[in-house]
């Protein structure tokens, strides 16, 4: 099988984990994080996976994971960040570009070094 052939029951499997991060373990909540930044890092996977969050209703653990994912990946470069945030431009997925700014402006923005904070403002420019 073709890589792409594969992408779709990766991507199902990731949207059932979102859908389930309360009844994750602290060490498997970190591990997802991890796979799933790698996933966005090495652009396997668009952050249009996260269009099952629900940014509107997020809970204290969804807060708690989205803040880690989105610290993880504004720590790469200005090129990486531009790439990663940039696939999501041309796709008609407002609710999720408006939910990932006002999540980012709203529980990230304060936590942020002055680098990362760099970053954030080069990915929302992105969408």
């Amino acid at each position: 099988k073709q890589w792409y052939q594969r992408r779709v029951p990766i991507t199902a499997g990731i949207w059932d984990r979102l859908k389930d991060l309360f009844s994750l373990s602290a060490q498997k909540l970190n591990n997802f994080c991890e796979l799933l930044s790698s996933l966005l890092k090495t652009k396997t996977l668009s952050l249009a996976v996260l269009k099952v969050v629900s940014f509107a209703e997020v809970k204290e653990v969804d807060i708690n994971f989205l803040k880690s994912l989105f610290v993880n990946l504004l720590d790469e470069s200005e090129v990486h960040i531009i790439e990663i945030f940039g696939r999501l431009q041309p796709l008609p997925l407002d609710t999720l570009k408006n939910g990932i700014k006002v999540f980012m402006k709203h529980f990230l923005k304060a936590e942020l070094n002055d680098t990362q904070l760099k970053n954030m403002k080069i990915a929302l420019k992105c969408f």
